[in-house]
């Protein structure tokens, strides 16, 4: 194995640090203001209920390390419409907090049907920090078949210059590639394109790919720009993980009771162009995270939006590491369910299952302006 010996982040410019970028993107959030503020309303339209939980006390790592400390925020994939791949952030201590991605099936109907989970569930280690790009952690998997492959996009940590814990670090949008025995044969990390140089925002999550074919594909990501956090949509080519300036436009903006918002789930298809992934407000009182769902296009842009569906209520989304928290990273559709498998107060995993018509019926459909 070759050592590294220079920064993988050398050459690569900030774009907070070049004033023409940062005014090319404040436009477009401006504008994006001005047109889908005021669609969304402070409410809650009760329609997920959970299912189960699984707390760090339910698994057993396959790795000396048994027992993880933290075991949440885990994307997830339907495999022959009854296996339920996850992929959950696991936290093996609290001292820097690193993060690695595990890997354990689940069987869909005896979740449905409320059949108890044999334990301990074995989880194995597919995606953890060894990169100049992730060696911080490896956080937060939406994971999803592109181009016949299994991918997963995650929040890589690139250590600080003085601080190797992750919030002394920096957050970047990174992807890996995984073959049919789970072992990771490709990974990176994405940066925007600009007149031929390479840029990264200060911050950079949030992402899942819409559609695409063989190197482009559309896909929802989340930048902080000068502090402001809003979704986007872009197009990535997954040859040199490259976005172009000119493909980035936000589609779902925060609302004034709102800190940030951010995807939070994989997209799945479930008609024509029409395309469900789940969405997060961050409140600016509490700092709660509330989630939506969302209906965007084979582009990206968005079609229709909830109010929120699901927030936290009960004690298990409360007594955690982070209380009132239900965040990403899965979703799955399953004959008429909406199923989200999500992080629980960044502690543990919740399962929630809401009823497809139902989410329709709360859909906010967009009238261009």
């Amino acid at each position: 194995m070759e050592i590294p010996t220079r920064n993988p982040l050398e050459g690569i410019k900030d774009v907070d640090a070049v004033p023409e970028l940062v005014q090319i993107l404040t436009q477009k959030i401006d504008r994006a203001y001005s047109q889908l503020r005021g669609l969304r309303k402070p409410e809650v339209r009760k329609l997920f209920e959970p299912l189960c939980y699984i707390s760090p006390f339910d698994v057993e790592i396959e790795h000396p390390l048994r027992k993880p400390v933290a075991l949440f925020n885990p994307g997830a994939l339907l495999v022959n419409e009854r296996e339920l791949w996850v992929f959950p952030r696991i936290i093996p201590g609290y001292f820097w907090y690193p993060s690695a991605i595990g890997f354990f099936k689940l069987n869909l109907d005896k979740i449905l049907e409320g059949e108890a989970l044999d334990k301990p569930i074995k989880v194995s280690i597919v995606v953890y920090p060894r990169n100049p790009w992730d060696i911080g952690g490896c956080e937060d998997a939406r994971a999803q078949i592109v181009n016949n492959s299994l991918t997963i996009l995650y929040t890589g940590i690139v250590p600080g210059a003085r601080k190797f814990h992750v919030y002394g670090g920096r957050s970047i949008q990174c992807l890996a590639t995984l073959d049919r025995e789970l072992k990771v044969v490709r990974s990176g990390f994405l940066t925007i394109d600009y007149r031929g140089e390479k840029f990264l925002p200060s911050d950079w999550r949030d992402s899942a790919f819409v559609e695409g074919t063989k190197n482009e594909w559309s896909f929802l990501t989340r930048l902080n720009i000068k502090g402001v956090m809003v979704c986007w949509k872009s197009i990535l080519n997954v040859d040199d993980l490259t976005v172009r300036l000119d493909t980035l436009e936000p589609t779902l903006v925060n609302e004034p009771w709102e800190y940030k918002v951010g995807w939070s789930t994989n997209t799945v298809r479930i008609g024509k162009d029409e395309y469900l992934v789940g969405w997060h407000g961050v409140q600016v009182v509490d700092r709660r995270y509330l989630n939506g769902l969302a209906i965007v296009d084979s582009e990206g842009n968005v079609k229709a939006m909830t109010n929120y569906l699901l927030e936290p209520s009960r004690i298990e989304e409360y007594y955690g590491d982070r209380p009132g928290v239900i965040f990403g990273d899965g979703l799955v559709v399953h004959k008429d369910l909406v199923i989200w498998i999500g992080g629980v107060a960044d502690q543990m995993i919740g399962v929630f299952v809401a009823n497809l018509d139902k989410v329709m019926e709360a859909m906010l459909w967009i009238k261009k302006r």
